[in-house]
């Protein structure tokens, strides 16, 4: 079961190197560059819990999940949109494994 979108601290004990590795290794197996596409942050965190759960991992909570990926974004080029109370990825497509 994934927490809820406030999530619970689950995760909230891990080192911030753990958490950044962990959310780095989600976005290089399910997410791929994709020009004049894009994903949701409720979309890849989604995406996020079903690749944990296939791992038999405790997903971060929805928060914590963001604050990592927003650094995976600025790290890799991932342009970030805010449109009003949504978050838009920009030039990216997810996939359920890498390449998919």
């Amino acid at each position: 079961m994934k927490p809820a979108k406030g999530g619970d601290d689950r995760g909230m004990t891990e080192s911030k190197d753990t958490l950044g590795w962990q959310v780095g290794v989600f976005a290089l197996e399910r997410i791929s560059p994709e020009p004049n596409s894009g994903a949701g942050s409720s979309a890849i965190w989604e995406s996020y819990c079903n690749w944990c759960e296939g791992r038999n991992a405790v997903p971060l909570a929805f928060s914590v999940f963001h604050a990592e990926f927003d650094k995976v974004a600025e790290a890799t080029g991932i342009v970030r949109r805010q449109v009003g109370a949504h978050v838009l990825y920009e030039g990216i497509a997810l996939g359920t494994e890498k390449g998919s």
